[in-house]
């Protein structure tokens, strides 16, 4: 059986990250440019991640956010996910407090639930008493990670951004 543990990104698992981000543009090209795929372009998205979980940024809608990544058997990097501290104001009706994602060899395993279910742990440790999590409406492996980890749906909505449907659901903790 894995044993799995959701980490702040650190240096040590760097090559296995920058793995799953190369794994994840084979299979999305649209993430090339996006994600890092060598150390150097690693290195200061991790100082970010740092100064976000602090006070955020424009990117997190101002407000501070964690990252964090699945790690496997202490080896391996499966998938992160980023924890938003409240929901941005700026960002009210699109915006969820969490995100989340696997490389793609390691989805369809149960996973994703794991990792959402771990990321809530964090949620509950900062206080919150409730979550918002948006997915996009044609992912129903998303949709259904977010409901066996409680979410209820509370209705759909369009990205503004790229007029993509997203659903958006809450999950009391």
């Amino acid at each position: 059986m894995d044993s799995l543990q959701l980490i702040s990104p650190t240096p040590e698992f760097a090559d296995s990250y920058l793995d799953m981000c190369r794994e994840e543009i084979a299979d999305d090209a649209r993430l090339s440019g996006i994600l890092p795929t060598t150390l150097d372009e690693l290195l200061p998205v991790l100082q970010r991640w740092t100064e976000q979980a602090r006070a955020g940024d424009e990117s997190t809608g101002g407000v501070p956010q964690s990252t964090y990544w699945l790690v496997r058997n202490g080896t391996e990097v499966l998938g992160s996910s980023a924890l938003r501290h409240r929901l941005p104001i700026s960002l009210p009706d699109v915006a969820g407090q969490i995100d989340y994602g696997l490389r793609p060899s390691a989805r369809g395993r149960g996973y994703g639930t794991v990792l959402l279910a771990l990321t809530l742990g964090k949620a509950r440790e900062l206080g919150l008493r409730e979550v918002l999590v948006t997915c996009r409406k044609s992912n129903i492996a998303s949709m259904r990670v977010i409901e066996r980890n409680g979410g209820v749906p509370l209705g759909e909505l369009t990205r503004p951004s790229d007029g993509e449907p997203l659903l958006r659901y809450r999950i009391e903790l």
